[in-house]
């Protein structure tokens, strides 16, 4: 089991994919793992996570904008944690 609280953020266009950022999260926590679920556009800083679940729908071939923002973002502070 991980002791380490990891943070889920999925971006989406529609919603659907949001849904199994949330199920995620959920799956963790069920787990004994404290996970939190947010928007991409509702993250400013990852500091206090151990680890990220980042994900998004695929559109033409490339993730969502606001997926690739945070990543582009906040990349450094994810940059040696488990992703």
């Amino acid at each position: 089991m991980l002791d380490d609280e990891p943070g889920a953020t999925v971006g989406s266009k529609h919603g659907s994919t949001a849904e199994i950022g949330r199920c995620i999260a959920a799956v963790l926590e069920g787990r004994g793992v404290s996970a939190e679920f947010a928007e991409p556009d509702d993250v400013d800083d990852v500091s206090q996570y151990d680890g990220f679940v980042p994900a998004s729908a695929v559109h033409a071939g490339q993730w969502v904008r606001h997926a690739r923002h945070l990543v582009e973002r906040l990349g450094r502070q994810m940059a040696g944690r488990p992703v």
